[in-house]
């Protein structure tokens, strides 16, 4: 079938549903919407770049079959474009609904009015379905859980030569290491993080932190690792390649993210996948995915006090790092399969075909 695969902007995991789409069989029609910057990266397919009121010719001429459109608020602009028997499959992508909504009544209106539109809602965590539901009781579309995942056959062969060398680089053989790889913007909560790690050294001068990533936060998080005191305690890299991240978190002992609100969260899953128990926010999708002193730790990121204390916690917990990665590497393989649970996409498409509201 012909899918209108429609965004606002595009990513990396953009990428991963466009190529999951065509391996399925389909043919995606990628458009960004309102927004006529080069997307910056390899697609795998064109990207149209157009206006709203160039849509509906462009669907005329294409003879589209399903329209798939996230994240959710950005999905209501479609509303009065599509025809009304247009099947229209709705994506959230975590944050929308769990974050921006919640601060934001103009977005969550939007939000409403392109649910009650879908056909089919696709949610990446049991989190982002029940809050839906708490919103419309009675909503009459479909809502399937998405969990995304990984690429498995990447993380299959570990590369512990690779990460031994580079810790042995850094001179880190000896201590405990910690690794975070998100973005260096407001939503990640990086200022946290370097806040937590300075309590943390201050009791466990052995402890490191592997800061991977960049952003526009980059001066003021420079300025606080300085001023604090840590440069001797943190590295931070930049931002790397996706092929290179599993390098960075095997030279790790344990994974952190700061993030306070998180979908399935990708570098989670990679985390996980690498044999590495984690340390995450107590909130939303990381519930799905971390079981509580058994893969890891859950903490209130916002809090660098409790945040520290997490740390501090797994630090003492050094005997069991490798049982509880082997176990969060399991869960992982069992349930994160990108190749298995992008197969709901088509099962999503061929429901909304078929009307889709329950």
């Amino acid at each position: 079938m012909k899918v209108l695969y429609v965004k606002d902007r595009y990513g990396v995991h953009d990428r991963r549903f466009l190529q999951a789409i065509i391996a399925q069989g389909h043919r995606p029609i990628a458009v960004q919407l309102n927004n006529h910057a080069n997307p910056g990266m390899d697609m795998g397919v064109p990207v149209l770049c157009i206006s709203g009121e160039s849509l509906p010719a462009l669907m005329e001429r294409e003879q589209v079959d399903v329209v798939h459109a996230g994240p959710v608020p950005f999905a209501a602009s479609l509303i009065d474009i599509l025809p009304d028997d247009l099947p229209l499959v709705v994506v959230s992508w975590g944050s929308d609904i769990l974050l921006e909504c919640h601060l934001n009544s103009d977005l969550k209106a939007k939000a409403l009015v392109a649910l009650k539109r879908a056909n089919v809602v696709l949610v990446d965590c049991q989190a982002v379905g029940k809050t839906i539901a708490s919103w419309l009781p009675e909503l009459s579309a479909s809502v399937i859980s998405f969990p995304w995942g990984l690429d498995l056959p990447r993380f299959k062969n570990l590369p512990g030569s690779a990460s031994c060398a580079m810790r042995k680089s850094l001179g880190w053989e000896n201590n405990d290491v910690f690794v975070s790889t998100r973005s260096w913007e407001d939503n990640y909560g990086i200022q946290s993080l370097i806040e937590a790690f300075a309590l943390v050294v201050q009791k466990a001068p052995m402890a490191r932190l592997l800061l991977v990533g960049d952003g526009s936060l980059r001066p003021e998080i420079m300025s606080m690792i300085s001023s604090l005191g840590l440069p001797e305690y943190i590295h931070a890299p930049g931002r790397v390649d996706e092929h290179e991240l599993p390098v960075m978190y095997g030279a790790a002992d344990v994974y952190v993210s700061s993030s306070f609100c998180d979908g399935s969260s990708i570098s989670l899953l990679e985390a996980m996948a690498n044999g590495k128990p984690v340390i995450v926010h107590h909130e939303f999708g990381n519930l799905d995915w971390v079981l509580p002193d058994e893969t890891g730790w859950l903490a209130d990121c916002r809090d660098p006090a409790m945040f520290a204390g997490a740390i501090l916690l797994a630090l003492n917990s050094r005997e069991r790092w490798q049982s509880m990665g082997r176990l969060g590497r399991q869960l992982v393989f069992d349930k994160a399969d990108w190749g298995q649970n992008s197969l709901l996409l088509s099962a999503a498409y061929e429901q909304a075909l078929q009307g889709g509201k329950a």
